[in-house]
């Protein structure tokens, strides 16, 4: 016999697989799961270390790629707030002179 997904053994082993999978980056001081978002950015041709140079002045991104294929940077950020994460990426990051175009994927 096969188990059901209404059984509740299962549905705990889901709950326990999601949570402890979960990308997220703990604040250590009160535990709280920070948001988090990559975005894939296309930029004008011979722009990369140009821009590049003016993501990595912005307070929230943690990291920075140059990348082969259909996008040239991969940008990894951070904000206290998902509030703050939609701000910083519309004001701050889409704003930069030369991006071409963002793809935004926000980890939930």
């Amino acid at each position: 016999m096969r188990p059901s997904w209404k059984s509740k053994s299962v549905k705990e082993r889901i709950n326990r697989a999601r949570a402890s999978f979960h990308p997220s980056v703990f604040n250590r001081a009160n535990e709280e799961k920070l948001p988090i978002a990559f975005i894939l950015i296309s930029v004008e041709t011979g722009s990369e270390e140009e821009v590049i140079q003016k993501l990595k002045a912005v307070p929230e991104v943690r990291d920075v790629y140059f990348v082969l294929g259909v996008f040239d940077i991969i940008v990894k950020i951070e904000a206290a707030t998902s509030q703050k994460l939609k701000d910083t990426i519309t004001w701050k990051i889409r704003r930069i002179e030369k991006i071409r175009s963002t793809q935004t994927l926000m980890i939930i």
